[in-house]
């Protein structure tokens, strides 16, 4: 959660075409090696790995080194 269409949507949005596309691509190769760091919420297709674009961004921003953002969506 987001899927890998809405993270990059969102990704660029944030960061602008260049930064946002280098981090679709980095969200597309490290996927399967995210679901041993990423929390796992219920929505309503199921339950999914939570790894939105914010837990991703820390080393751009400053922000808090990719732990999970406060108030983890439960669709």
């Amino acid at each position: 959660v987001p899927s890998c269409s809405a993270y990059g949507k969102q990704a660029i949005k944030k960061h602008g075409v260049a930064l946002g596309t280098i981090m679709t691509a980095a969200r597309l190769t490290h996927e399967r090696g995210e679901m041993r760091f990423s929390p796992m919420v219920k929505t309503a297709k199921g339950y999914r790995f939570y790894d939105p674009v914010e837990n991703n961004d820390f080393w751009f921003s400053g922000s808090s080194g990719g732990l999970p953002a406060k108030g983890t969506p439960n669709e």
